[in-house]
């Protein structure tokens, strides 16, 4: 495991990662497509991107730039060439 500032991970040869977890960073970001092209960059043609995030039903942090319903990231991860494969809520774990 490598935890690391994306951004920063220049030195990293395209299709480094067979996975890149991101986990509540999305809902921070001022373009959050940003994060989906450069975890592209770094992904394998297989590999997976792994967004943990509150739904829009949890918001409640002012620091948080946007607000995501499933319908919303899909359609964005969708944009950015990736498939949602499942999305797994706090009430599907309870």
């Amino acid at each position: 495991m490598l935890i690391a500032n994306l951004w920063k991970m220049l030195f990293f040869e395209p299709g480094s990662f067979d996975m890149v977890f991101v986990c509540h960073v999305i809902e921070h970001l001022k373009n959050p497509r940003l994060l989906f092209e450069k975890s592209k960059d770094f992904l394998t043609p297989s590999g997976w991107l792994v967004i943990v995030t509150p739904l829009y039903t949890y918001f409640g942090d002012s620091d948080h730039v946007f607000f995501f319903k499933e319908k919303s990231l899909n359609l964005l991860g969708h944009r950015m060439g990736f498939e949602l494969s499942w999305v797994l809520t706090y009430k599907d774990i309870n």
